[in-house]
């Protein structure tokens, strides 16, 4: 698209990140919370996957760079706003003592082992790396295949995710409403 025009490819750049920034604060202002409030986190863990699984089912449809952008922006306009916030609502139900330990071994360790298989996939699903390692070199079309089964397999988990949280919100409601009304008939048999 640029042919070697470096300044060009840094404008662009450049005013796409600063575009798709200005969305995801947007979104996140404006959209993240009366999303949760009205359709819960059962419906916006599964934004992000559904938004990306769209636009690279399109990016192996018609591989153009508007669908390779369109796709982009979803990833990143929806990331660092919705899918974030329905992220660390996922925590709520692990009891404090092993919330923060598992929190932090995830975002320190399990995002970045992600990011980095994520890394050699593309790789080896492309040219390979250094000419050492050879790639299948497959295309924008074959990396489109391959992004799609993982990206069904996310959808899978996150609908699991959904289904266990809102079982473990409903046990930990039923939960308090046991402890409170035994706390009461205690208070009660005391007094009496």
């Amino acid at each position: 698209r640029f042919a070697g025009d470096a300044t060009g490819l840094t404008r662009f750049f450049g005013t796409f990140n600063l575009t798709l920034g200005t969305v995801s604060f947007l979104l996140q202002l404006l959209v993240t919370g009366p999303a949760l409030r009205r359709f819960g986190i059962a419906v916006t863990v599964l934004v992000l996957p559904i938004a990306l699984g769209f636009g690279t089912t399109l990016i192996w449809l018609i591989p153009l760079i508007w669908t390779v952008l369109l796709t982009n922006a979803f990833d990143q306009g929806f990331r660092f706003s919705v899918d974030k916030a329905s992220y660390e609502l996922l925590y709520l139900p692990i009891p404090p003592a092993q919330r923060v330990p598992l929190k932090n071994a995830i975002d320190i360790v399990g995002n970045r082992v992600a990011d980095g298989l994520g890394a050699v996939l593309l790789g080896l699903a492309t040219q390979g790396f250094f000419g050492v390692i050879p790639g299948l070199g497959l295309g924008l079309r074959g990396t489109a295949a391959i992004n799609l089964v993982f990206i069904l397999i996310w959808i899978g988990v996150a609908w699991r995710l959904r289904t266990e949280y809102v079982r473990t919100i409903h046990e930990s409601i039923h939960r308090h409403r046991l402890d409170t009304e035994r706390a009461a008939s205690t208070t009660i048999e005391k007094s009496a």
